[in-house]
């Protein structure tokens, strides 16, 4: 089968000189804000921003969302015992956070720009302290356009459980390493499962949109799909991984409530063979629910 033509391709070269900066520099609260409550409740945070489900799971669940000067990390947890606790933390940020993404739990990537900063794309890593739910996803060593196998999110407790209140803060690391000028008016991005590569959803003035993929390896960015071949990208509503039993990786892409895109890698090697446009009866037909999993 084909792969799917790029419709371009332009180096950005990572930043140097910035790895493994310290959130807690940068208005990090001292410690989570922890209640007991019904984990069904929803919750809600971000001030006109976009919230974005980083893990869930039977035990644990983290969503993180962005707010105009900062990004909140919320998280819902069961202890063995079965009670439940939400926690929440806010992080102030010199540049305002655009987009948000995640690979797992503990793996954030968020978009910034503010003028006169240049557009950076940073890599949050959260560090588990002692009594702490995590998870691991091991990146894969393989460059995009080789086979990987698919990733697979492990949950894990950081020795014996201690509830929130009780235990230390999670610890926060940052690093800038991409500086993407062409993503400032991005409005979606999403990490491969894999961490080979970064996908953005950028919208121009006259709202004609492109798919983007960042290769955290080399540094290149390659435009996968624009408007012209996914008419609606410009509605799109988040970027979903999905692992199918049928046909291998999948990208799905919920646009104006009508209509899912669907873009097929078989091999898992980061290069997409096929876009499906699908309405929502034909999206269950082809991809029922028992046949594909989320990732993480």
């Amino acid at each position: 089968m084909s792969k799917i033509a790029r419709v371009a391709t332009l180096l950005v070269l990572p930043i140097t000189g910035c790895a493994n900066a310290d959130l807690a520099t940068v208005g990090q609260s001292a410690t989570p804000v922890v209640t007991d409550s019904d984990p069904s409740a929803a919750t809600a945070r971000g001030l006109g921003g976009r919230g974005h489900a980083a893990y869930r799971s039977q035990q644990f669940a983290v969503s993180l969302y962005t707010e105009h000067d900062g990004v909140s990390i919320e998280a819902t947890e069961w202890s063995p015992s079965g009670a439940p606790y939400k926690w929440s933390m806010t992080f102030e940020l010199a540049s305002q956070p655009i987009a948000i993404g995640s690979r797992h739990a503990n793996e954030f990537f968020v978009l910034t720009h503010e003028a006169p900063h240049p557009v950076a794309l940073e890599v949050w890593t959260m560090h588990a302290p002692q009594g702490a739910y995590y998870t691991e996803c091991p990146p894969s060593s393989r460059p995009i356009g080789t086979p990987s196998e698919l990733a697979s999110t492990m949950l894990k407790v950081n020795g014996p459980y201690v509830r929130p209140d009780q235990r230390s803060r999670p610890n926060i690391s940052r690093s800038v390493i991409a500086s993407p000028s062409d993503w400032k008016d991005a409005q979606l991005i999403a990490a491969d499962p894999e961490g080979r590569f970064v996908l953005s959803v950028t919208t121009d003035e006259a709202d004609f949109a492109q798919l983007n993929q960042l290769d955290l390896k080399t540094g290149s960015i390659a435009v996968l799909a624009d408007s012209a071949s996914i008419p609606h990208l410009a509605d799109a509503r988040e970027l979903m991984f999905l692992d199918s039993d049928n046909v291998g990786r999948l990208l799905t892409i919920p646009t104006d409530g009508l209509h899912t895109y669907c873009l097929v890698d078989e091999e898992n090697d980061g290069v997409f063979e096929t876009i499906d446009s699908l309405t929502e009866l034909e999206y269950s037909e082809k991809y029922p629910a028992h046949s594909v999993t989320k990732q993480p």
